[in-house]
């Protein structure tokens, strides 16, 4: 049996929910606050206990889920999926990870590997060689653009290195997707999470990753991640926190296409004083390109196309209101900028970086040395340039583990620590800044001239070696006399070429000469 309750029970009733609702969030936050202070416990301790290790926290312990914004696999893929969407289909998203790409590694890194001691003569012409056929049997200077730019679409990029036995060695990415702890080992605690093993006493040193379930030690994966601190395991895309900002701005501009476009596709209205509205719809159906019958509700709909300026037939005492026509398009203009002005301040990049608008904008004075956009280009690139060369490191131990490298001191060579001790790999990014180099030569011929600076710092300061200067200039010149012919000097030969050169004049002319000096 139905028993109907008032309106006063049902709104003690729902009050009553309500009470218990609120007292269950305040439990709730109550216990959210008592698990904060558990994590940061105070231990009074003497310096005597310092290695008991027991009871100290794990060098970079702490709970990724309250930094990062994501709390399971499944929500870094989410983040990663909606990443690579809008940088494939948002024009402004597209811009920005192909500049940083430009910036950070443009055509690709020059490598070179040099004695760490100036007096070592160890020749290294081996090591040169191996990087050199590594870089392109690997395709490295594209292989490095596509670094930066999974760098910045997924947070992340993961490199696995496979050591081939006649010593050289091969580079593939593995995708972020496949990086995924098993389901049996999830159970297992923390240093598992996100398909990465870690030292449980220091969280920083990766032990070895789960790519598609088979576990590979970390010596083998270059793991390079962006955007978070060195203790979380995973990356955060850069366009994150800019996501709104982005599709904010790709919809705008779409909006601001159409209202354009729908303005300039009617050019007027035809009004019809005289014709009923059968007959206006008569004619209005023969103008239709097509038609379109909609079996729910029995209407059929007229389409025309919108390539040409539209006519609008309309019967008497219609009235049609057009709020697109009156609407200032160009206001929204500043609202775009602004959007992109919110977006380019994330990356550290000026506006029209993002829009390609130059017109208020001045290339040479935002890439000066001092700029905000070059030194965050500068610290990319030497943070991206680490990460290369610590992989060409383990590429030359191998060969030389593989005796593909024969260096005289080999054998003394047994990790990248002594390696590093005997030779350093050094690797030249893009130019940033913009030189004026007219004004810098003027400036160091007037150091140089007042004796302040010397010419071997000119040369350092414009990218010169001054030795290795002074050596192509004299063998340009020792060339040069090479190839001049021998010429007479002046007043010798009469050679007609020369200008300096005059007959010599013979002896019976010179006395006929003294005789009429001595008449006159």
């Amino acid at each position: 049996m139905t028993v109907d309750t008032s309106p006063q029970d049902r709104l003690r009733e729902l009050q009553t929910r309500i009470d218990i609702r609120q007292a269950e969030m305040k439990l709730a936050l109550m216990e959210n606050s008592l698990s904060v202070y558990d994590d940061y416990k105070i231990v009074d301790r003497s310096l005597d206990d310092v290695n008991d290790r027991d009871e100290w926290i794990p060098i970079g312990f702490g709970d990724d889920r309250k930094r990062i914004p994501f709390n399971t696999e499944e929500g870094l893929a989410e983040i990663r999926n909606r990443s690579r969407t809008i940088c494939m289909m948002n024009p402004y998203a597209i811009n920005l990870v192909e500049n940083r790409v430009s910036y950070i590694v443009g055509d690709g890194l020059n490598i070179s590997a040099i004695n760490k001691d100036e007096e070592d003569t160890t020749d290294l012409d081996d090591v040169d060689t191996t990087l050199d056929d590594f870089r392109k049997m690997q395709d490295f200077d594209e292989l490095e653009q596509e670094v930066v730019r999974r760098a910045d679409r997924d947070g992340e990029v993961f490199l696995r290195r496979f050591p081939m036995p006649d010593g050289t060695t091969e580079i593939r990415f593995v995708e972020p997707g496949d990086v995924s702890t098993p389901i049996e080992h999830r159970e297992k605690g923390k240093p598992y999470d996100y398909g990465i093993l870690v030292d449980p006493e220091d969280h920083e040193k990766r032990l070895g990753y789960f790519i598609n379930k088979e576990f590979v030690p970390a010596e083998f994966i270059t793991h390079i991640k962006l955007n978070v601190d060195r203790n979380v395991k995973r990356g955060i895309p850069t366009t994150f926190a800019v996501h709104d900002n982005l599709k904010r701005a790709d919809k705008l501009l779409r909006n601001m296409s159409v209202v354009a476009t729908m303005q300039a596709a009617i050019s007027m209205i035809r009004q019809h004083d005289s014709s009923s509205n059968t007959s206006v719809r008569s004619f209005v159906n023969e103008q239709a390109d097509a038609t379109l019958y909609n079996q729910n509700n029995g209407q059929t709909t007229n389409y025309q196309a919108l390539g040409d300026p539209r006519i609008i037939d309309a019967p008497s005492g219609v009235k049609y209101d057009f709020p697109a026509v009156g609407m200032n398009i160009a206001q929204f203009i500043e609202v775009l900028k602004a959007e992109l002005r919110a977006i380019a301040a994330r990356v550290v990049m000026p506006e029209f970086m993002l829009s390609s608008d130059a017109s208020n904008a001045n290339y040479s004075s935002t890439m000066v040395a001092e700029g905000p956009s070059v030194r965050n280009f500068s610290r990319l690139q030497n943070f991206f340039k680490s990460r290369m060369i610590e992989l060409y490191e383990r590429v030359v131990m191998h060969a030389i583990e593989s005796k593909l490298i024969d260096l005289s001191l080999a054998d003394g060579i047994m990790s990248r620590e002594v390696l590093a001790e005997v030779m350093t790999i050094e690797a030249t990014s893009p130019t940033l800044a913009v030189r004026n180099r007219k004004e810098e030569i003027d400036a160091n011929m007037v150091m140089v001239a007042s004796k302040v600076m010397s010419v071997q710092t000119a040369s350092e300061l414009d990218g010169l070696d001054y030795e290795k200067e002074q050596q192509n200039i004299d063998e340009h010149t020792e060339r040069v006399m090479e190839r001049m012919p021998d010429l007479p000097l002046p007043g010798e030969g009469g050679d007609p070429n020369n200008p300096f050169a005059t007959e010599p004049k013979d002896d019976d002319e010179g006395d006929d000469d003294n005789e009429k000096g001595d008449k006159e």
